[in-house]
């Protein structure tokens, strides 16, 4: 049955492409795969120590999907994948409380999405560095001229929008 979704699998792959959201691509991506593989939640968890890439050590965990259903305790499917920064990415597939375990080649399966999904999250999280290094002095690691002038921006907006509803205009 799995096999017959090939055509499925690559729709999936171009759907997470497109997006740099993860949570939307891959909501909507899972969309096209759905029938194949049932999954509950998908939580991926970043343990980042300090490098080149980030200042600061990073943990971080986000649910990536969840059908909204009740889970089974446990994880049915365990990735750990180390990244070149050294840091060590989770991710972790439950599943409803109603369905068989998974067969050994839906599993297999669940780790090709796992594969495919750590590359879009890898490549979310290097353009979320590009971004912040381009508001980021590297040495100080202090606001540089173009970060101050986004943040004082969106303070001035947030202070006239106060404001506004304090005034009730």
């Amino acid at each position: 049955m799995i096999m017959n979704g090939a055509l499925k699998f690559d729709t999936f792959i171009n759907i997470l492409n497109s997006e740099l959201n993860t949570d939307q691509a891959f909501s909507r991506a899972y969309e096209s795969i759905k029938d194949y593989i049932s999954v509950g939640r998908i939580i991926s968890k970043l343990t980042q120590p300090v490098s080149d890439f980030s200042v600061l050590e990073e943990n971080l965990e986000k649910i990536i999907y969840d059908s909204g259903k009740e889970m089974k305790e446990d994880p049915a499917v365990e990735k750990l994948i180390v990244n070149n920064e050294g840091g060590l990415v989770t991710l972790l597939v439950y599943q409803e409380k109603d369905k068989d375990a998974y067969t050994e080649e839906e599993k297999e399966y669940l780790g090709i999405i796992l594969d495919v999904l750590n590359l879009h999250l890898a490549r979310y999280w290097l353009s979320s560095k590009v971004y912040e290094s381009s508001l980021i002095n590297s040495v100080s690691g202090l606001l540089n001229s173009i970060g101050f002038v986004r943040e004082l921006g969106k303070r001035i907006t947030i202070s006239c929008i106060l404001t506004l509803e304090i005034l009730d205009l």
